[in-house]
């Protein structure tokens, strides 16, 4: 018996199953390919990567827990300011990378620029930061994210597993 409970889903279960195996490697190529970015992005470093991501992630909870959204009113330099801070301690616990090895990972992205240390506050990311992934690494990957979902969403229209009625 699977003990994980099963998420809502957004389709037929026997959509999915009659098109799982293409479905799974148009899945696992668009994957791929980002892993692939990301390695790049990173030279080969995966977990400086993950520590970057749980950065961002801890900076930008502010907006979902507050304020239900990303504020358009506010400037982006105003965006940085109500940024959550994070440290190493945190860091370590929310990704379960040793907190020596967050540490080495933290000095490794403020030499490449994209994390700051703010006196008194903690760490967060920077505006090179956003400006290399939004445009260098996020565009492509949204566009392959939304051509890979195009591609995927008539395998799972109602009835696309179903043998046409034989009439």
């Amino acid at each position: 018996m699977d003990p994980s409970p099963r998420p809502h889903l957004p389709f037929a279960l026997e959509d999915f199953e009659a098109n799982q195996s293409e479905i799974l490697l148009r899945m696992g190529d668009f994957f791929m390919r980002y892993l692939h970015r990301l390695r790049h992005a990173f030279d080969g470093d995966l977990t400086m990567a993950i520590v970057l991501g749980e950065i961002g992630h801890h900076n930008s909870s502010i907006y979902f827990s507050t304020h239900g959204g990303l504020q358009k009113d506010l400037t982006p330099e105003e965006r940085f300011k109500v940024m959550e801070c994070c440290n190493a301690h945190s860091l370590s616990a929310a990704s379960g990378i040793p907190r020596e090895t967050v540490r080495r990972k933290i000095d490794a992205l403020v030499d490449r620029g994209w994390v700051e240390k703010v006196e008194g506050k903690g760490l967060r990311i920077t505006e090179s930061c956003v400006e290399y992934f939004a445009t260098s690494f996020n565009l492509p990957t949204l566009a392959e994210l939304i051509a890979t979902s195009r591609a995927i969403e008539p395998l799972l229209a109602p009835g696309s597993g179903r043998p046409p009625d034989a009439g």
